[in-house]
């Protein structure tokens, strides 16, 4: 109601022209930079805890002896950063 009935007709007929296409690749560009780096950084710091943790020699070694848990926690961490960093 506030936009008048013409501006609402004209933007229904022609949506694709209020998008900022190139905002929209820029920002979901800049989410997944953030969300690789904040995965590689808990995933390193995880890792070396859990070798920690269980009296393994090292974080790769934790990684190697637990491929579902580390494919879990990689898949998840990512997807969890990844929505955060987009609503920011």
């Amino acid at each position: 109601m506030s936009i008048g009935e013409e501006r609402a007709k004209d933007i229904e007929e022609r949506p694709e022209q209020c998008f900022d296409w190139e905002q929209f690749r820029a920002m979901h560009a800049e989410a997944r930079f953030r969300s690789i780096f904040t995965t590689g950084a808990v995933i390193g710091g995880g890792s070396v805890f859990g070798a920690h943790h269980f009296g393994m020699s090292g974080g790769r070694v934790f990684l190697r002896r637990q491929p579902w848990l580390s494919a879990l926690a990689i898949v998840g961490t990512f997807t969890v950063s990844y929505q955060f960093w987009e609503r920011q």
